[in-house]
């Protein structure tokens, strides 16, 4: 019995053994998701999160046991009782219709976010209406916008869209949730019953009869509710007839329940959380946080987020990137280093040497088989490389040998002292191997290294045509004429002097060239066509692996994976880490086939359709404030206006798109300033001084993806400086041109009082010339009138002596007067004519006689003035030369005074001997005494002509008989209108 008991447990230890060996060599497989954790380092105001909801404008917001959170996906932004909050610990919220947040702590209160301020009954007129008895548990909103309020006991209260306040009779029973009807009105579950509140009326529908009471077991939506019915087990309901949809079984462990929308309804558990497709049989998605899940909610980008009690905020990177993991012996994780297919078909290199085959159906990778290629031998060392032949062979390389697989799977190896990196087909029959040293020629029939090629170390390989492109550390060379002529490219292109990790060819014939530390080079021909690095949006200038499919460009990087379109010379990238759903940085191999791109990294094989990511993006806009002189400004307002100091202005602004992580750029313009767009990633604007004028700001995201937000403007208007203003400027004109009036009247004033003064001056001077002039005259007149006196005094002539005196003091009289003048009325030049003629006619006993004719009116002979006693130096010159000399006493002197078209014109004409003969008597009596008369009125009247525009002339004629014997003298004398006639 005991021998029989022996040999029973032996059995049993080698069952055991028999299939811990199995599992030993058994591979496991299985799928994971990667998060994007939040915590109080990333800015969240607390790491216990209860409840979150995105807004109206797509921010999102996070209740914690400290504060509340908004997140824009870059940064958070935090509240607390010192910006309004009733109470710090925030355990739910609910964002309605109207862009409201309303916000539910621990203390019993209620207030609510909208446009930057948050609302409590001490500012809002709404809430002041409320009477709260307890904590507000729960809100929802009907299709009509009111709210309905869920207190922790047995109260409702209903705030409608008019702003008026209802509160419903306590409730008999228990309240458990309340949620939107989908006709009208709400649903009130209890427990005993459902309700529908509808126009104020509660109106039993269903019965409820559930085991538990508490709220977290008892979820309702618009179409469902759940009901604990036993310990463990709970039951789906249809709220359209009250039917059984059905059970299901939730473990004791349950922190939190809910549905989100009409077809999901969650169960969080102290480590993971279970979600449930109501459409689709109650399938279930597993996410383990590895924390107790206190809400799960789903944005309008798809994401999903957890709220957890401890470790803050997790969000599902992505459920479109699939990873598949390859586990052994004891859970060890193999790292996958190569991919190689053939269409659907892939072979993966991974370590420890192995090799998997898997086959891939359209959106996920069925596993064929598996391959040590040591066999049952355990090797630390990884397969490098894998190549495919014509003959559906394949070729290994690894840390220890190179490999040729045969249609057995029977592997041929070949030991090489150096590990086998990179493997290249020259031919059927010949594979360049490059090592860790060298790159030897392998002979595929005699399995054999033919030669060493090159004795240096690559680090990658690419043959077209004839020429072999080698990758190295120090750069890239080219190997033509059967390898034995070498360049060295970096010669022309001096950044090809790095460390090279992968070369290829694009469709249009240019080489890409990935550096290991310097970004990717595009060469055309042998000039670069374009330097990339993360200055331009690389997501690392560490490139390990490339590929490239049509005019895409995928970069493996020791930070995540790049794509690069090339569209017109223009360059788009697009960047994929591990926030976006990748479990590994560093990718080690990338293949695209079918629109499904597969990377291979330490975590194992991770595949995505690219448009599955992308189609689900969105990017939105949102300004966030608007400061005008560093005081806040609304931030949702437009059309506004600023006087014309406020005109330092800050816009702060933020892109929504939480699976672009943060990496969003915007494009913008000022217009009024500038209409160019301009590019930045600072989700600020600053404008310090910007002049009077209409602006209008335009704003646009663009998220990682390309997807742009819808133009947001914001349109304001600086008042111009009363300095601008039209009345002032048009004042300033006035004013100015009044100045510079005021200015040219003074220097002109000035220039004229500086001319007036010289005209004076000159006038004085040729006034004292005149007067000088009369002063050489006046004598003259004296001594003939004293000659004259003389000869009556000679001739004992009493009464003639008197007579002449008496006309000569006359005389004597008016020139003294009319000497200090510069012009004289034309009635007083003849007055003194008159009586200079009846001196001279009494002097020379009446040899002559003497008429002056004036046809004149009595206005122009009051009007005309001109020069003292310019007429009676001719006059005298008649007597002297011309009547002087006659034998007879017919003598005659006439003087005509006429105005011709306002000039006055005095004609004088003596019948004497003529200028011809008196000029004869003058030579023949040279000691005579000889009148200077005529030449000094000459010289006045050039003084008097100086000062003239229009001149004053004088015509001397000689008159002759019609047998042209002298008959006497006549002059003309022309004064101008324009000084002479006032």
């Amino acid at each position: 019995m005991k021998a029989r008991r022996n040999i029973y447990w032996t059995y049993i230890l080698s069952v055991c053994i028999a299939i811990i060996f199995l599992c030993s060599s058994i591979n496991l497989y299985s799928q994971e998701y990667t998060y994007t954790n939040y915590t109080i380092k990333e800015g969240l105001a607390g790491s216990i999160v209860y409840s979150a909801v995105q807004d109206k404008d797509g921010f999102l917001w996070f209740g914690t046991e400290t504060g509340l959170s908004r997140f824009d996906g870059s940064k958070f932004v935090n509240f607390t009782t010192i910006d309004g909050l009733p109470d710090n610990e925030v355990l739910n919220l609910f964002a309605d219709s109207k862009g409201r947040v309303w916000i539910m702590p621990f203390r019993i209160s209620l207030c609510y976010y909208y446009k930057g301020r948050i609302y409590t009954k001490e500012n809002d007129s709404v809430l002041r209406k409320l009477n709260l008895t307890n904590n507000v548990f729960n809100i929802a909103e009907d299709k009509e916008g009111n709210i309905l309020l869920q207190e922790d006991g047995h109260f409702v209260h209903e705030v409608r869209l008019d702003g008026t306040v209802l509160t419903y009779p306590k409730v008999d029973d228990k309240l458990l949730r309340i949620s939107q009807h989908p006709e009208k009105g709400f649903w009130v579950k209890t427990a005993e019953s459902v309700l529908w509140l509808k126009e104020g009326v509660l109106k039993k529908q269903f019965l409820n009869k559930g085991f538990s009471l508490h709220p977290l077991h008892n979820p309702i939506s618009p179409t469902h509710h759940i009901t604990r019915i036993a310990y463990g087990k709970s039951i789906l309901v249809s709220l359209q007839d009250g039917s059984l949809t059905d059970s299901l079984t939730l473990e004791p462990d349950v922190v939190h329940t809910s549905f989100i929308g009409d077809s999901l309804f969650y169960v969080g558990r102290r480590d993971w959380i279970d979600v449930f497709d109501i459409n689709d049989n109650l399938s279930k998605r597993v996410f383990v946080l590895n924390a107790p899940v206190q809400c799960m909610f789903i944005d309008s980008e798809n994401n999903r987020w957890f709220c957890t009690g401890g470790k803050g905020v997790f969000r599902l990177n992505s459920q479109q990137i699939k990873t598949r993991k390859f586990v052994r012996q004891m859970g060890e994780e193999l790292g996958v280093q190569v991919i190689f297919n053939d269409g659907p078909h892939f072979i993966l290199g991974a370590e420890r040497n192995r090799i998997f085959f898997l086959e891939f159906d359209g959106d996920k990778m069925i596993e064929k088989k598996s391959l040590n290629l040591f066999g049952p031998i355990d090797s630390k060392t990884t397969v490098l490389s894998i190549v495919g032949l014509r003959n559906q062979r394949i070729l290994y390389g690894s840390g220890d040998f190179f490999c040729y697989l045969s249609k057995d799977l029977n592997p041929i190896k070949f030991r090489l002292q150096m590990a086998a990196k990179h493997l290249l087909m020259e031919s059927d029959s010949i594979v360049l191997i490059g090592t860790s040293a060298v790159i030897e020629r392998f002979n595929l029939i005699k399995f054999a290294v033919e030669e060493v090629i090159w004795e240096k170390r690559p680090t990658c390989l690419l043959k077209v045509n004839d020429t072999l492109y080698v990758g190295g550390l120090d750069g890239i060379v080219r190997l033509t004429d059967h390898y034995r002529k070498i360049e060295n490219l970096g010669n022309k292109v001096p950044e090809l002097k790095n460390r090279i990790s992968a070369i290829k060819q694009g469709m249009d014939g240019k080489l890409w060239v990935a550096l290991y530390g310097g970004g990717i080079i595009v060469l055309e021909g042998e000039k670069l066509a374009k330097h990339l690095t993360i200055a331009n949006g690389l997501v690392s200038n560490v490139c390990k692996t490339m590929y490239i499919e049509g005019r895409n460009t995928w970069l493996g990087t020791d930070k995540g994976l790049t794509k690069i379109t090339e569209i017109e010379n223009r360059f788009n990238i697009t960047n994929y880490t591990t926030a976006d759903g990748l479990p590994a940085e560093s990718i080690n191999s990338i293949v695209v086939y079918d629109s499904t791109v597969f990377l291979a990294s330490q975590a194992g094989l991770t595949y995505f359709k690219e448009q599955d990511i992308t189609q689900e993006s969105i990017c939105l806009l949102r300004i966030t404030n608007i400061d005008v002189n560093n005081s806040y400004f609304s931030f949702d307002s437009t059309n506004f206006i600023l006087r014309n100091d406020q005109n330092s202005i800050q816009f702060g602004f933020v892109g929504i798109s939480f699976k672009s992580s943060g990496d969003i750029s915007y494009r913008y313009r000022l217009r009024g300033l500038s209409d160019e767009w301009q590019t930045t990633r600072i989700a600020q604007l600053n404008y310090p001084s910007l002049a009077s004028g209409s602006y209008t700001l335009e704003i646009q995201a663009i998220n990682k993806f390309g997807k742009r937000s819808d133009v947001r403007s914001v349109t304001f208007f600086i008042e111009k400086h009363f300095t601008e203003k039209a009345w002032f400027r048009i004042l300033a004109f006035f004013g100015l041109l009044a100045l510079v009036a005021l200015i040219v009247k003074i220097i002109t004033g000035r220039i004229k009082r500086r001319e007036k003064e010289k005209t004076g001056f000159r006038a004085r001077i040729n006034e004292l010339e005149q007067l000088a002039l009369r002063s050489q005259m006046n004598p003259h007149f004296i001594f003939n009138s004293l000659n004259s006196i003389q000869q009556y005094v000679v001739d004992k002539d009493v009464a003639g002596a008197n007579k002449f005196i008496t006309e000569f003091a006359r005389l004597i009289r008016q020139t003294l007067e009319f000497s200090s003048k510069s012009l004289i009325q034309l009635q007083d030049e003849l007055d003194y004519l008159e009586t200079y003629l009846k001196l001279e006619k009494q002097r020379l006993e009446n040899k002559f006689d003497y008429k002056i004719n004036v046809q004149l009116n009595e206005r122009d002979i009051e009007g005309f003035h001109l020069p003292p006693m310019i007429l009676q130096p001719y006059v005298e010159n008649c007597i002297r030369h011309g009547i002087r000399y006659r034998h007879d006493k017919l003598g005659l002197i006439k003087i005509d005074v006429i105005n011709d078209n306002n000039e006055l014109v005095c004609v004088i004409e003596d019948n004497g001997v003529g200028r011809k003969y008196a000029g004869y008597h003058k030579s023949i009596n040279p000691i005579e005494y000889q009148s200077k008369g005529m030449s000094l009125t000459a010289d006045r009247l050039d003084l008097i002509n100086r000062n003239l525009k229009s001149k004053l002339s004088v015509v001397i004629e000689d008159l002759v008989t019609n047998d042209l014997q002298p008959a006497g003298t006549r002059v003309v004398l022309r004064f101008p209108a324009d000084l002479y006639l006032s």
